[in-house]
């Protein structure tokens, strides 16, 4: 009896010693996680969504055509100017599953949805990114701001946090609730909601 006794409470100090290492995570963890995560989010929003790039006003050969969109390039001062770019980018923060489905959106081109960005070749060689600019991809209002700082854990795990968020449709706006989920990914924290976040405050 002894002998078990001993065992069970070796066996409960390992599980607390290993659950205190890898979670639950506290509500100031999900601040510190889920806040850069945010910023990153809503800049990437006004480019993904919204109408973040600005194009070439008068883009003459450099417009391609197709039947259902056209594309411009865009600016010289724009971040992204590749897809491949862009992509890496978008995967950085944003989960394996949320990635593809922004992929889909942007990038892909299939008979449902034409991308809304491609690249612009010179001579076999991308030479910009080009987004399309017709009513296809009409860009997104990216009102709702962000307060990270409000975030409250529901659920966590080891590598699974979800907390209940503060945001509001513009900063005069009613404040209410959202459930952020983020998950580690290869050891690093990814963003798995969609937020249509413009801002974070």
């Amino acid at each position: 009896m002894k002998r078990f006794t001993a065992a069970w409470l070796i066996l409960v100090v390992l599980c607390t010693l290993l659950v205190g290492c890898s979670g639950p995570y506290t509500d100031a963890d999900a601040v510190e996680i889920i806040t850069p995560l945010l910023q990153q989010d809503a800049e990437l929003n006004r480019y993904i969504w919204g109408d973040g790039f600005s194009t070439r006003e008068d883009p003459g050969e450099d417009a391609n055509v197709t039947d259902n969109c056209k594309y411009y390039r865009v600016n010289e001062d724009a971040p992204y100017h590749s897809v491949d770019e862009f992509k890496a980018a978008i995967s950085a923060v944003y989960s394996s599953q949320l990635t593809e489905e922004i992929y889909q959106y942007a990038f892909e081109n299939n008979n449902e949805s034409m991308a809304r960005f491609c690249d612009f070749k010179q001579n076999g060689k991308v030479a910009d990114l080009q987004i399309d600019v017709t009513a296809n991809h009409p860009p997104y209002s990216l009102s709702a701001v962000f307060y990270p700082e409000t975030a409250v854990v529901e659920r966590s795990t080891a590598t699974i946090i979800e907390a209940k968020v503060e945001y509001s449709i513009g900063k005069d706006g009613e404040r209410q609730t959202t459930t952020i989920r983020v998950l580690k990914q290869d050891e690093v924290w990814k963003l798995d909601t969609h937020t249509w976040a413009g801002e974070v405050a």
